[in-house]
């Protein structure tokens, strides 16, 4: 990106946006400024609420919304990033209800979105009959895990098609996406979900595909994880969890923390204390 900036010819602006974790100043010798953004307050979180209301016509929606979040205080800790208020309100929409926990707040959004409950039921039901949705929201958790133990944020569509989805539904020998070809399943969640999306081209030519947002695909690999503890055991899932994160902190941290949030009791303790161990 600073190389790119720096070829072109002078008057044009760019905005390059980053996590505050991800960003050690490495576009400053480009002559990039760095401001961090500041989370919204009280009455931007109310006009953004307003804003979506008015974009869905659904001004019923606004008050129920606004009193949720002033009579919880974690959930309005939750709603101070602009993305997770826009999921509480598409939550809201089709729930009625609002989790108060992020992890719960990120299931309850994947679920919405890849069953389509906000689409007419003979929109859902056609969707389902290719691939239901618990084995939609399987392949995503699998798809997640590959790309995030491979540390990549897009994947060529080739390589999805021919490698990675082939090596998940070796698993899935009994089910109805066995019967799919790889492209039909990447083409039904992607246009059921928007969760994988296409993001353009690599230098050669090959279309990328990606999560449409870090989030969902951290969220995703934290429940693929979750989910395997079941055949291997929380102490080896949670001591390579651990083991990657020590190796790359800036990548794991958002795993490691909603993985440690699918834990109860006992087990999430011992794993926080391992994961920010007492200097």
């Amino acid at each position: 990106v600073g190389e790119l900036a720096s070829s072109v010819p002078a008057g044009n602006l760019f905005i390059v946006t980053s996590r505050i974790f991800g960003y050690q100043g490495q576009l400053a010798s480009h002559g990039f400024a760095t401001m961090t953004i500041q989370r919204l307050s009280k009455e931007l979180v109310e006009e953004l609420v307003s804003k979506w209301c008015d974009s869905l016509n659904e001004p019923a929606l606004l008050q129920p919304i606004l009193q949720q979040l002033s009579a919880n205080p974690r959930l309005f800790e939750l709603a101070l990033n602009p993305m997770l208020l826009s999921l509480i309100v598409l939550v809201q929409r089709v729930r009625g209800l609002i989790p108060e926990h992020r992890h719960l707040l990120y299931e309850e959004c994947v679920n919405i979105l890849v069953e389509r409950r906000y689409a007419p039921p003979e929109v859902q039901k056609e969707y389902n009959l290719t691939l239901p949705s618990d084995e939609a929201v399987h392949l995503l958790q699998r798809i997640a895990l590959s790309l995030h133990n491979a540390r990549l944020r897009e994947i060529p569509r080739d390589l999805l098609d021919g490698k990675v989805i082939p090596e998940i539904l070796e698993s899935m020998t009994h089910s109805r996406a066995s019967r799919l070809s790889p492209r039909e399943i990447v083409q039904n969640i992607e246009e059921r979900s928007q969760l994988l999306v296409e993001r353009g081209f690599d230098d050669r030519g090959r279309a990328l595909m990606a999560f449409s947002h870090l989030t969902f695909q951290e969220y995703l690999t934290s429940r693929a994880l979750k989910d395997t503890t079941v055949s291997r055991g929380l102490a080896i899932v949670s001591g390579e969890l651990l083991e990657s994160y020590f190796s790359d902190k800036e990548w794991w941290t958002e795993t490691a923390l909603l993985f440690a949030a699918q834990l109860a009791g006992e087990q999430q303790v011992l794993f926080m204390q391992k994961l920010f161990p007492r200097q």
